[in-house]
């Protein structure tokens, strides 16, 4: 039977606004409906967390969508997005969530974007896939490059104030 899996890095995110991308080749021109996903805010424990995946049902398309789970319950928020693909083309694709906002990008680019507030705290960052019973080092989706960047804007310190130097030219 096909099943998933959920891979997380360790420690938790210093807080949940953040970026988290991966490079994503596939290597079969026909690979099923196995997909490849991102997840953010990701709690184990409680099978919580927002994930951005590149499903390949077949054809030359791939759709991105974005879910959230939920007690390990997966909804998907927006649409599915369809673009072209072909075999052995890497892709990038990122989960920003900032704040409420949360969107799935292709190459930088948000392609969907929701506003949800089910998941606010900071979590684990990591992939998730599904369907990889029959992949081989040569066949279907494989991962090349998985990063997280805190996107939190931090405060100015306080007690503190800037005067403009004078600059002489002449000197």
């Amino acid at each position: 039977a096909d099943a998933s899996a959920l891979y997380i890095a360790s420690p938790t995110a210093p807080n949940a606004d953040a970026l988290v991308t991966a490079d994503a080749v596939n290597l079969s021109a026909n690979p099923d409906t196995r997909n490849i996903s991102i997840v953010g805010r990701c709690n184990p424990t409680a099978a919580t967390f927002y994930m951005a995946r590149l499903n390949k049902p077949t054809g030359a398309t791939v759709s991105i969508q974005l879910f959230r789970s939920i007690n390990g319950t997966l909804t998907q928020i927006g649409s599915s997005v369809v673009v072209a693909f072909a075999a052995g083309a890497t892709l990038t694709i990122g989960l920003r969530m900032v704040g409420t906002t949360i969107s799935a990008e292709l190459g930088g680019v948000a392609q969907i974007t929701v506003t949800d507030a089910n998941i606010t705290a900071a979590g684990r960052v990591g992939i998730r896939a599904y369907d990889f019973l029959g992949a081989t080092p040569t066949t279907h989706w494989h991962l090349t490059r998985l990063t997280a960047e805190n996107l939190a804007v931090e405060a100015a310190p306080t007690g503190m104030s800037f005067t403009p130097a004078t600059v002489d030219e002449n000197a």
